[in-house]
């Protein structure tokens, strides 16, 4: 993970994280209502978790599903 968010930052990319991404750079912003947000700039929110039922859990969560709303 530390790799990944150092590249994203030297990049340019504003990572928003939790408590133990922003231990891996002081820049990352621990902003947890960033989660809910989708960004039109280089801009990610990340979140450490234990395994894969947690990571599915949060996305059921904080993730738009991708819904699309059309009028008929």
């Amino acid at each position: 993970m530390a790799p990944l968010i150092k590249d994203l930052l030297d990049a340019g990319c504003e990572v928003r994280g939790d408590e133990a991404s922003a231990r891996v750079d002081a820049r990352v912003k621990t902003r947890r209502a960033d989660w809910y947000a989708e960004y039109l700039d280089a801009i990610i929110a990340v979140r450490v978790v234990d395994d894969v039922d947690a990571a599915i859990a949060h996305i059921r969560r904080y993730g738009s599903q991708h819904r699309v709303h059309r009028d008929r």
